[in-house]
C-alpha cells in the first residue's frame, strides 16, 4: 500500500496494529518504498506513527532519505529532515532568549 501511495490503508493497516517497520524481501520499510516512489502523505502517515526513519535496506545500504534524495521527491525530504532543521523563525526566537538571559541587550 505504501509503495502505490494508499496512504489512507496504509493508516488503517498501522491502527490495526501491523508493525510499521516490517520489511521486505529487499529489506525495505514501507516508509522507505514511499520515499522511492514519492508519496508524500504515506510518508507524513508513517512518521506521525512513528517509523524508523535509520533503517537501511539490505541490498544497498539506502535509507528513506537517500531513497528520497535519489529520486528527486522533495516533500519526503523535507518530511523526514522537519525535526532535524530548525525553521529559521524558530531559531530567532531561540537566540534572542539566550542574549535576553544572558544579560545581552
Amino acid at each position: 500500500s505504501a509503495a502505490q501511495g494508499h496512504h489512507e490503508i496504509v493508516t488503517l493497516l498501522l491502527e490495526s496494529g501491523v508493525d510499521i517497520n516490517l520489511r521486505n524481501y529487499r529489506g525495505q520499510t514501507a516508509l522507505m518504498q514511499a520515499c522511492q516512489y514519492g508519496h508524500w502523505e504515506v510518508v507524513q502517515t508513517l512518521i506521525l506513527f512513528k517509523a524508523n526513519i535509520h533503517r537501511a535496506d539490505y541490498l544497498t545500504g539506502s535509507t528513506a532519505l537517500h531513497l528520497a534524495a535519489l529520486n528527486g521527491h522533495n516533500q519526503c525530504i523535507r518530511l523526514l529532515l522537519a525535526d532535524y532543521i530548525p525553521s529559521i523563525p524558530n531559531a530567532w526566537d531561540v537566540l534572542t532568549k539566550r542574549v535576553k538571559m544572558e544579560g545581552g541587550t
